[in-house]
């Protein structure tokens, strides 16, 4: 751990050094916010990255100095009085306290944030919220809520650039950066580089606020004064704000001003961008963590070296990717929990087989002897007993009157052997005869014998490749089959499409759909441009009169008559 805490503190330091020099005062602050956040992530997994490689340990160089045929180890010195105390346990205690303390000063600072959020008047705004507090703070933000003093924001005294200062601050979500860092602060309270990447971060949020102000408001000079004259720096001692809120800051007015007027070029912006190839590369490098191990391949164990007048052993190399080493152990090897509940477990069912009638595995022999042979001497006796295992089956003998080469035979044997899984032992009358379950590899049969073997086999190759070629000719007559079957469909389809257009063409023409009635308020407009009379409910009324009613009231119906003269009378009624 301790290991793994200065690696990450020096990977922080130099990251931070980095961006102190070359980044920090250049307008590439979108990058910026990314590489300080990426810096804390990446200082805090490279000591954990493990590379392992992998060494043959026989030619492993490991510093041992052979005495009289063997090989002797430096011992560790016997602890004094320092090391019996538990600095383990100290260090432990110490960071706990530590860890309650900032655990406690973080919830309360988010707490007080809540409190004022739930305690004051909210007013909407945009996608923002503006707290209206009593108190004189100046304004800061905690994602979507901007804190503001009632009296100024009722009196819009407040400029409009810092109010669009504190929406840019809730737009772009740097409340999340200002909470993940005050984590990390928590949890590694011990270190003090996390204090100065905060500060970082939060004067890099200042930056690109005051960026995307500018970018609104063109007159850099204008902005600067309207900060000056709202800010001054008994306000900031005087009225704090909330340690996790994002607050316009007056100490670091100097150093905004002058990156508002920095112009970084693209050029200066990929150089130092492609430097930090390099220098991640070395911290990768440089504190990870490197491993040589043996073959994952192996189960065996490797003692270098024991010293003669101890007893004591140098080991050992293992063992699936487990490392072992000095060990005050004796010179004794032995087997392994599990290796002796594996051999017991083997060794009770052989044991309790009937001896006349035993099913015997080869690999699970070989397994039990590899494990006795790394047992102890006190694990022999406490074990199950050994298994008496029969002789394994002899190779069966060719007959004589087979006329085959004698190697041949004795090759076919040998590998019918080898392959061999499981041989029965029965005892009769006193005698041990073994019974082999093989496949017989070689002939019986006499020379003629084997003649019409042959013959009848090449007989049967010929009947297989008629019956082949058969089955190719039908597959090809199912593929023209196939073939004809789809032009028929197509053929179908294109008659049916011939048959729909027929009918189509057949159907007799629609007639024409009667004009639409004519509403009273175009019935009234026609008859008011002949010089009609108008009389609504029995009274006479002008036709700008009866068309405003008309419009006004959906619910009424006209008449029309026409007298005489050939004037025509429009009465406009509820009903008649």
């Amino acid at each position: 751990m301790l290991a793994y805490l200065i690696k990450s503190g020096a990977c922080m330091a130099i990251l931070l050094f980095f961006y102190k020099l070359l980044l920090e005062k250049e307008n590439m602050h979108v990058f910026k916010r990314f590489y300080l956040l990426g810096a804390l992530v990446f200082s805090l997994i490279v000591p954990s990255i493990v590379f392992v490689e992998y060494v043959d340990p026989i030619t492993a160089s490991i510093a041992v100095q052979p005495i009289n045929g063997t090989a002797t180890v430096v011992e560790a010195p016997l602890p004094n009085d320092m090391n019996t105390i538990n600095w383990s346990l100290v260090w432990w205690s110490v960071y706990s306290i530590g860890l309650l303390g900032f655990v406690f000063r973080f919830f309360r600072n988010l707490f007080q944030i809540l409190n004022r959020i739930s305690n004051n008047p909210k007013v909407k705004q945009h996608f923002t919220i503006n707290v209206l507090l009593l108190e004189k703070f100046t304004p800061h933000t905690f994602f979507n809520y901007i804190f503001l003093n009632k009296l100024d924001f009722e009196s819009k005294t407040i400029p409009s650039e810092v109010l669009l200062h504190e929406e840019i601050h809730a737009k772009q979500k740097h409340s999340i950066d200002v909470l993940l860092i005050e984590i990390l602060h928590v949890l590694f309270w011990f270190n003090p580089l996390l204090y100065f990447f905060k500060k970082s971060i939060k004067l890099n949020h200042e930056f690109l606020a005051d960026s995307a102000v500018l970018k609104k408001n063109s007159s850099t000079n204008e902005y600067q004064n309207t900060l000056l004259s709202y800010l001054s720096n008994d306000s900031l001692h005087k009225y704090q704000s909330v340690k996790m809120a994002n607050a316009i800051n007056y100490s670091s007015i100097k150093k905004r001003f002058k990156i508002m007027k920095t112009h970084t070029s693209k050029k200066s912006i990929l150089i130092r961008v492609l430097l930090i190839v390099p220098l991640t590369t070395l911290l990768l490098y440089g504190f990870s963590e490197k491993k040589t191990l043996a073959p994952p391949n192996t189960n065996e164990e490797i003692i270098l070296g024991t010293r003669p007048d101890s007893g004591k052993t140098y080991k050992r190399f293992e063992i699936k990717g487990q490392i072992y080493g000095i060990s005050n152990q004796k010179s004794q090897q032995s087997a392994s929990r599990a290796q002796m509940a594996e051999y017991n477990k083997l060794a009770k069912k052989y044991n309790t087989m009937p001896k006349d009638n035993m099913h015997i595995k080869t690999k699970e022999v070989d397994r039990l002897k590899y494990i006795y042979n790394l047992m102890s001497d006190k694990q022999r006796e406490d074990a199950e007993p050994f298994p008496e295992f029969p002789e394994p089956p002899s190779p069966p003998k060719a007959p004589d009157h087979i006329d085959i080469e004698e190697d041949v035979i004795e090759k076919h044997v040998q590998k019918t052997i080898k392959n061999q899984e499981t041989y029965s032992v029965v005892v009769k009358d006193g005698e041990t005869i073994t019974e082999t379950v093989m496949q017989q590899t070689t002939s019986t049969a006499s020379n003629a014998q084997k003649e019409e073997l042959e013959a009848a086999l090449k007989q049967q190759e010929l009947a297989l490749k008629e019956q082949e070629k058969a089955l190719e000719e039908q597959e090809l007559a199912m593929k023209e089959h196939e073939k004809a079957m789809r032009a028929h469909e197509k053929a179908l389809k294109e008659q049916e499409i011939a048959i729909r257009a027929h009918e189509k063409a057949m159907e007799p023409p629609m007639p024409p759909l009667p004009p639409e009635p004519k509403t009273p308020l175009k019935h009234a407009t026609e008859m008011a441009e002949q010089g009609a009379i108008f009389f609504y409910k029995g009274k006479k009324v002008t036709s700008d009169e009866a068309i405003k009613i008309l419009k006004k009231e959906k619910n009424l119906s006209i008449s029309i008559e026409k007298t005489d003269n050939k004037t025509p009378i429009v009465k406009i009624d509820t009903h008649f």
